[in-house]
């Protein structure tokens, strides 16, 4: 039976100030890019990637793109695997939002009931999320497929894949660092049901 294996992959550090990153198309830091970039190598030298899906933004698509030239590899770029998208406080420097803290406490500690203002609810999050995950699936039966996106797209899919309910403290204790690998497998067989072999392991 052959098993596929699905890389998500995070971008690496990004070229600006603490800030909640969603929308906003901040770059990769030069020392991020080179990260991920070296991390991608390791990764496709232990089991070679066939296929590649990026996030269009800039700090996953310019490292996923440049990777998938070097090495001939088929890419695919996927407008729903983007980060959530946080409105009014996307990619604004926390220093600027102290006004706000309050509001942002309640967002961090109740993330399905409190949305950020002109913000993505995080239920419509998850669904478009899980929406790109099945159309991944559906496209590709490759061996190795690598998807370079955003901390939050990649909890979405192990929430669902685990059955975490979104307002559970162990939803929120998901840490997805930059340049992780997270790894699923999925057998093929009609009764198989994905395996996470592993969750943010460093490239």
């Amino acid at each position: 039976m052959k098993t596929r294996h699905f890389s998500f992959v995070r971008h690496g550090k990004v070229n600006g100030p603490a800030a909640l990153y969603g929308k906003t198309n901040i770059a990769s830091s030069t020392r991020g890019q080179q990260e991920l970039f070296a991390g991608l190598e390791r990764l496709h030298q232990e089991m070679p990637i066939d296929y590649i899906f990026t996030s269009p933004l800039q700090r996953c698509a310019q490292t996923a793109e440049e990777f998938a030239t070097h090495h001939l590899l088929p890419i695919s770029t996927m407008d729903e695997l983007q980060e959530c998208n946080f409105g009014d406080w996307d990619g604004v420097d926390f220093n600027l939002l102290k006004h706000q803290w309050p509001q942002l406490e309640l967002f961090w500690q109740t993330p399905l009931h409190s949305t950020p203002p002109n913000g993505e609810n995080l239920k419509t999050f998850s669904n478009r999320i899980n929406h790109a995950w099945q159309e991944i699936q559906n496209q590709q039966y490759c061996d190795h497929t690598l998807i370079v996106c955003h901390a939050g797209s990649i909890r979405m899919v192990i929430a669902s894949l685990l059955n975490i309910p979104l307002e559970s403290p162990l939803f929120q204790q998901l840490h997805i660092d930059y340049c992780s690998h997270t790894r699923i497998d999925i057998c093929d067989h009609p009764d198989a049901k994905p395996v996470v072999r592993w969750i943010g392991a460093l490239l």
